[in-house]
């Protein structure tokens, strides 16, 4: 009986650590600065203007609404193929209270293969925890096909110690005037102790679609449909001058 009992006590040990886990990873999800469920289209690539508000509305299948706020910078040297990039993300839900946070990366235009890298730092007020997630973007064209491979790590510092995650997906697309449609799929495993089951239960994929409102392609809709949430996004770029 003793020995039984160490067991389930060991069971719901791990239990409530994956569960931690995974919570961390759905907080950097929906600020989308992690990978698993909200990647986009052209994620390796600077974007058209000096600045970026990306706006996004999620609700997941029990019917919680989200709101992120993504302000963006990107900053050339020497031009604009390669330069500094910058984020201030922040996230609110009803009935929680909000997650904000900072990150700063860098990006370089090689040709067909554009790099986007970037540290960010998130602070959950609700769960007091801190996120830290350096994530690394590519994005590559061939015609009207966009492949963007990423690969990101997570480490969620909280007051039990710190978790980890590795995660890895891409986002394949097709553009059609000013419509992209694509797909979207990512999964993830804690690196100190990786398990096939893990990559299983991180599973996640989406379907996104994308709209130009404009020639220049500096303003678009984007639609998500995922296997646990839906939702839209509005991006809207400029210049400080």
């Amino acid at each position: 009986m003793k020995r039984i009992k160490q067991l389930e006590t060991k069971e719901k040990g791990e239990k409530m650590k994956l569960t931690k886990l995974l919570t961390g990873i759905t907080v950097l999800t929906i600020l989308g600065t992690s990978v698993p469920a909200k990647a986009d289209f052209f994620d390796g690539c600077r974007g058209p203007n000096d600045a970026q508000l990306d706006q996004r509305v999620m609700v997941d299948k029990d019917h919680n609404f989200s709101y992120t706020l993504l302000p963006k910078a990107f900053v050339g040297i020497n031009g604009n193929d390669h330069g500094i990039f910058v984020v201030t993300p922040f996230n609110y839900s009803p009935g929680s209270k909000p997650a904000v946070g900072a990150g700063i990366g860098g990006f370089a235009d090689l040709g067909k293969v554009s790099l986007l890298g970037v540290v960010p730092v998130v602070y959950s007020i609700e769960g007091k925890v801190i996120n830290i997630n350096p994530t690394l973007y590519a994005t590559i064209t061939a015609g009207n096909f966009l492949f963007d491979p990423r690969v990101s790590y997570l480490a969620q510092i909280g007051g039990d110690g710190t978790q980890h995650n590795l995660s890895f997906g891409a986002t394949l697309g097709y553009k059609i005037d000013n419509i992209i449609l694509g797909f979207d799929i990512g999964t993830g495993f804690d690196p100190k102790n990786p398990t096939g089951e893990q990559l299983r239960q991180n599973l996640n994929y989406q379907g996104i679609f994308r709209i130009d409102l404009d020639d220049k392609h500096k303003n678009w809709f984007q639609a998500y449909v995922g296997k646990d949430a839906v939702g839209l996004g509005f991006r809207a770029n400029f210049d400080w001058k």
